[in-house]
């Protein structure tokens, strides 16, 4: 049952990865929770305590939460999850 579990994130993570990468390296952080059934702690602990979740960051733009690939863009201010 464990080892179906972790199959089950790390198919999640796939998922969000695949996503980013379609989206031009970016996506809406609400579309992760309600798309990809990802809660903020499990985001959290994957952009800070993967290799892959490293690369990311996460930051406020227009007043909507993003989470983007590489440095966050001048026009926006990082956030902390």
């Amino acid at each position: 049952m464990k080892r179906d579990i972790k199959e089950d994130k790390t198919q999640k993570f796939d998922r969000l990865v695949s996503e980013l990468k379609e989206n031009s390296g970016k996506l809406h952080k609400r579309a992760i929770h309600r798309d990809l059934q990802i809660n903020e702690t499990e985001l959290k602990r994957w952009l800070k305590e993967t290799p892959e979740g490293q690369n990311y960051c996460a930051y406020k733009k227009d007043n909507k939460h993003w989470i983007g690939y590489g440095n966050v863009p001048e026009d926006a201010e990082p956030i902390e999850l």
